[in-house]
């Protein structure tokens, strides 16, 4: 039987209980461990101070900020007239602006409440959680790629954006949305039979979590940095403080050490985070699946357990092939004679040649390519060239023999049918064939590998023209890369007893770094049938991962948020210096002594510590939040550090005033909606701009410019061109196969709104970068601000720009063919207020020259260029 909303927020409450009771006791012992800093104090209620002018405050907020003026002997400007207040609030709480009816009707309503009626209309509207989620999304450095060496696209991140839109159009109260973040996935399971849609929010909810930036090539391996990018957040985004600083040693200026540090981490090493895969470690794994039938539940067991059974048989054939490589390698350790040597610098080249050699049957004659200097410089060219003296005058040619079928098997057959002639090597002692073949590498038809993940390889243009890679790889030629530490090998495994000549050519093949040198040697001993082994097992197991990838396809098609779940407990031991490889004693999960030190006693500990920080008593949480709606409403913060309530930050300007609104705040349920309502129904929040000595202590309003997302959209929306449905995901490639050399790279275009632009982590959009959009590497606490000329040459040049231009234009157009008519409404819609009769007379002076030198279309699209390039539009007053 479906339950009801109303009986699960019960049963969740009642879990939440049992959980508070033991974070009560232990956060009520905790204020005798806080620091004398100011932040770390819980916050106690200020009393209201009076003022002198006691007719103009409209609230309690307004007697602390007038007190502060009053004190410095200033007094607050006037109040704004209601087109520009209109204008602000309509940005601030939506990112867009006020169409003109929505103007005429602020402008029409004679009620002492008509701006209070503007802000309720506009927090009912879903353009509030696209805006307002938004500011979150920089919070916790929301982004669709890992940002790992390929920066891997993550098909599910996008649940979690929208889940955050969702809850901010909700009014989550905060309190909850930090337990959602956390473990949303503990509480989902708490009830068995929670309605499927809560199910799916709550599991989407821990892409907060999931996001965590990835790193190096085989992200898994360095998933420590993964949990350090964890913690930074969730001390910045929550608390505004900078543990992430205690992960190498005690934090130097803060009352947080290594064992808070690590107390924390031991939380997250106990949790199970989606992966996205990443070059050196490819398969998607461990999401979460958004349903919780169970038959899906059956389904997908049956199915993984298959999936665990082929990857035991890939294990066990990789150990046969290892077994197999070990007799190649005792064989190949022996002695060896060098037959010829040389170094090539880069765009060099250097033949060689050996006018006889004589060989035995199974002898094998190595071409060894060693790294010379820069790792990632050392693509190098080779030709080899072996005949037959007397006999039958046979001969090998490692080019002819080898491209057309590269793949095939290693070691590979020659022309001429013997199956192991040719052996690509991983010359690094021991030695061993290279087992990981790729076809097609990078996308790149005809690029096809062999490699020991990632390096040292040997690989072939197949084609018949060159493939532009990260270097001009010339067709049908072989070339081999030796890896950072060693190199790499050709080999040519006689079958026959005779005499031979070699002959051959080393060439640079990507002409930076620093070259590379190499070897002819020659290695007696009967290699064919230890070389026979390996190729069979390797056959053996690519015969595995094939029917691996065959069984993956046909993988339970279900829907996966990208989020976390439990997993193993354990409590990590400290890293000394930050080393995981250097560790010492374990410390027990918990939190940071700082907020109590309270020991983990359920599961990983996510849902004590969302408990820990959403607790009333906390001194951070409330005043963090506050802190981060009152600076996204008066472009600074009464802390103007907000990411940093530590020893280092900025004290607040107006501490009694960030402790009342805390303490507010949470008596409102820790409602986000209430504190925008008490915010901008202030008489601060209504005054005119300025720029004089009352600004800093809110006795003006600071103009601000548009955000580059509130820019793109206007424009969208004046051209109505703006598409207000909410999109899901973006056209990922299904191919994923991105390296260090080759990443995911990609610029969806759409006419959504920008939230739901596809956002990257090791490249920003161009027009994010140009006008300053958060960082999706770190926690954006507020965005810095840049005044550079590319940004006017943007309104100049910028095509986009001229798309939406032309847009405008055309809606003019349509509504009027009076010329002034035109230019009154484009200032209506553009800057929300009538042109007055010298700008009409100077637009039409100015359309009218453009006529004449061109036509009527292209004078009013660079108009509406001018228009749109003017700072009234372009900032909020």
């Amino acid at each position: 039987m479906k339950r009801s909303v109303f009986t699960t927020c019960l049963l969740v409450s009642m879990l939440m209980l049992q959980v508070s009771g033991r974070a009560d006791a232990g956060l009520g012992q905790a204020k005798a461990g806080y620091g004398s800093h100011w932040s770390f104090q819980k916050p106690d209620a200020p009393a209201v101070p009076s003022v002198r002018d006691s007719a103009w405050p409209r609230s309690e907020v307004d007697r602390f900020l007038l007190a502060k003026l009053e004190g410095a002997g200033l007094a607050p400007l006037d109040q704004a007239d209601k087109r520009t207040l209109i204008r602000r609030a309509t940005y601030d709480l939506t990112g867009l602006p006020p169409t003109p009816a929505e103007v005429d009707a602020f402008l029409e309503d004679p009620s002492p409440r008509a701006f209070a009626h503007v802000v309720e209309r506009l927090l009912a509207s879903e353009r509030y959680g696209e805006r307002w989620g938004r500011h979150w999304l920089d919070v916790v450095r929301y982004a669709d790629t890992a940002g790992e060496n390929t920066d891997m696209p993550v098909a599910d991140a996008w649940r979690y954006r929208n889940f955050v839109i969702c809850a901010f159009n909700e009014d989550r109260p905060f309190d909850q949305f930090i337990r959602e973040q956390l473990a949303g996935d503990i509480l989902a399971k708490a009830d068995p039979n929670i309605s499927s849609e809560q199910y799916r929010k709550l599991v989407t909810a821990t892409g907060y979590l999931a996001i965590s930036r990835r790193h190096g090539h085989d992200a898994k391996k360095d998933h420590y940095l993964t949990i350090e990018d964890t913690i930074d957040t969730l001390g910045k985004s929550f608390l505004g403080l900078t543990i992430a600083c205690a992960r190498c040693h005690d934090h130097k200026y803060d009352p947080i050490s290594a064992r808070d540090y690590y107390g924390l981490y031991g939380i997250f090493a106990s949790t199970v985070y989606s992966f996205p895969g990443s070059e050196g470690n490819k398969p998607i794994t461990d999401l979460i699946p958004l349903k919780n039938s169970a038959e899906i539940n059956t389904r997908v067991a049956e199915w993984n357990k298959r999936k665990t059974e082929l990857e035991q048989k890939i294990a066990q054939s990789k150990k046969a092939l290892t077994d197999a490589s070990a007799k190649f390698a005792k064989l190949d350790s022996q002695p060896a004679t060098q037959l010829a040597e040389g170094q090539i610098n880069i765009r060099e080249e250097q033949p060689f040649a050996v006018d006889e050699v004589t060989v035995r049957r199974g002898d094998m004659i190595q071409l060894i390519v060693d790294p010379n200097g820069n790792y990632g410089a050392d693509t190098t060219i080779i030709e080899w060239e072996l005949t037959e003296i007397g006999g039958g005058e046979r001969n090998w040619n490692v080019t002819h023999d080898v491209v057309d079928d590269f793949l095939a098997s290693n070691p590979h057959a020659d022309r001429l049918g013997n199956p192991q002639t040719w052996a690509f090597l991983d010359a690094r002692q021991p030695g061993k064939l290279l087992t990981v073949s790729v076809k097609d590498n990078e996308n790149r038809a005809g690029n096809h590998v062999w490699r020991i993940d990632p390096l040292p390889s040997v690989f072939v243009n197949a084609n018949d023209t060159p493939i532009a890679a990260w270097t001009t790889l010339p067709p049908r030629t072989v070339f081999v890369h030796p890896a950072a530490d060693g190199p790499v090998g050709v080999g040519w495994t006689s079958p026959i007893e005779g005499r031979i000549r070699i002959s051959g050519l080393v060439k640079d093949g990507h002409p930076f770094g620093n070259g590379v040198a190499w070897k002819l040697v020659h290695k007696k001993g009967d290699f064919l049938p230890v070389i026979a082994t390996p190729q069979l097992e390797l056959a053996t197991l690519q015969a595995a991962e094939n029917e691996l990838a065959d069984w993956l396809t046909r993988e339970i098609k279900i829907e996966h948020a990208y989020g976390v779940a439990e997993g193993k407990m354990v409590d990590e031991k400290l890293h000394r210096r930050g080393d995981p490889t250097d560790v010492g004693e374990a410390v027990a999960r918990k939190n940071i002594d700082l907020l109590g030190g309270q020991k983990v006693t359920e599961g990983s500990g996510r849902l004590q510590l969302a408990e820990w920080i959403g607790h009333p008593d906390n001194p951070l949480t409330a005043r963090v939040i506050v802190n981060r709606v009152w600076l996204n409403h008066f472009g600074r913060g009464l802390v103007t550090t907000p990411n940093d309530f530590g020893t280092q930050g900025q004290t607040p300007t107006h501490p009694e005033l960030l402790d009342w609104l805390a303490l507010r705040f949470v008596q409102n349920g820790w409602s986000i909606k209430q504190l925008h309502r008490i915010i901008m129904n202030t008489a601060a929040y209504q005054l005119e701009a300025g720029v004089g000595p009352e600004q800093k202590l809110y006795g003006s309003f600071q103009p601000r410019r548009l955000s580059a997302e509130e820019l793109r959209d206007t424009l969208l929306s004046l051209g109505q061109t703006l598409d207000y449905s909410t999109p899901a995901g973006h056209p990922f490639p299904a191919t994923r196969n991105y390296t260090q050399h080759n990443p995911f790279r990609a610029n969806y275009d759409h006419n959504h709104r920008s939230v739901f632009l596809m956002t990257q982590r090791i490249q920003r959009r161009p027009l994010m970068a140009l006008f300053d959009g958060a960082d999706a590497n770190a926690s954006t606490g507020q965005r810095r601000l840049s005044n550079v000329p590319t940004q006017a040459l943007y309104f100049l040049n910028n095509d986009f720009l001229h798309r939406q231009a032309a847009a405008l234009a055309k809606r003019l157009a349509k509504r009027t063919a009076d010329p002034a008519g035109r230019i009154r409404q484009a200032h209506q819609l553009a800057l929300g207020r009538p042109a007055t009769g010298e700008e009409v007379a100077q637009a039409r002076e100015f359309i009218t020259a453009y006529i004449a030198a061109a036509d009527e279309t292209r004078a009013w699209d660079a108009w509406c260029r001018v228009l749109l390039g003017s700072n009234e539009f372009l900032y909020v007053n």
